[in-house]
């Protein structure tokens, strides 16, 4: 069995470092993996920097982006890249590991949930109208985790999760064009949480299953206090809510305000 380990980045190394020294806690057992970190954000980046740090950490393949084009293109990038492995881990550059987890019992977990498209590690609220981790009376049990079907289940993210290589393999620009012909802004876009996530659960019944610690507790910290970067390409669905937005310019995640003095990488 092959896995491919993919880290999306945005010339965040403040964020990278901890990520990548954290995601050290995975348990590949006797599973097959390679690494591919791909950075998104040329403005400012030093590329020889980047790729010390990826070495550090075992990286065998990183690509650097002379254009910043974006979440969905780079997206539908490493789809077009993945054909010979069986699975994804998928996780962003802001995303820290708070214990040991077991690539070997993810799969299984993925395996035993045939309902589920993807496994996600649950991080802590981040946004006011999320709530903590806590272990529910219909959580699916398995082992050292705890399965939920919440809110966000509809939407296939890659912050820290595993997928089967074959939902790399869709064509989600037919899906949209075939059932959606009145939504012509669909039929183009790059495949991002949303559309991918409606692709799934309208084509098959697939939903994220969040993963927690057998105690209900989250599994993973997210750090990225400040975000960078081109979220959706123009003309594409949700573009008129970030079209205002500067790619350039550092946002505080969650609110999209400005960071208009000094940023203080966290400790």
């Amino acid at each position: 069995m092959k896995i491919a380990r993919v880290v999306f980045s945005t010339n965040r190394p403040e964020y990278l470092r901890p990520t990548l020294e954290a995601a050290r806690r995975l348990e590949w057992g006797n599973l097959h993996h390679h690494n591919i970190l791909i950075d998104d954000m040329p403005r400012g980046r030093d590329d020889k920097a980047i790729r010390r740090l990826a070495g550090e950490f075992g990286f065998e393949d990183v690509l650097l982006h002379s254009e910043n084009m974006g979440i969905g293109r780079t997206w539908q990038e490493t789809f077009d890249r993945l054909r010979d492995d069986d699975y994804v881990l998928h996780h962003e550059d802001d995303v820290v590991l708070l214990r040991p987890v077991s690539v070997p019992r993810l799969v299984r977990v993925l395996y035993d949930n045939p309902a589920a498209s993807q496994v996600v590690l649950k991080r802590q609220p981040w946004y006011p109208h999320e709530r903590d981790a806590e272990a529910l009376p219909d959580d699916i049990v398995d082992h050292e985790f705890r399965g939920e079907y919440g809110a966000a289940a509809r939407f296939f993210t890659p912050i820290f999760s595993l997928y089967p290589i074959r939902h790399a393999r869709r064509d989600y620009r037919q899906w949209w064009r075939t059932n959606y012909p009145r939504h012509p802004e669909a039929h183009n876009a790059f495949v991002n949480e949303a559309l991918i996530g409606q692709c799934l659960f309208e084509g098959e019944g697939l939903r994220s299953l969040h993963l927690k610690h057998h105690d209900g507790s989250h599994l993973i910290e997210h750090i990225g206090a400040y975000t960078i970067g081109r979220k959706l390409n123009p003309g594409e669905p949700g573009w008129a809510n970030w079209s205002g937005l500067d790619p350039t310019q550092k946002y505080w995640s969650g609110t999209n305000v400005p960071i208009t003095r000094p940023f203080v990488p966290p400790t």
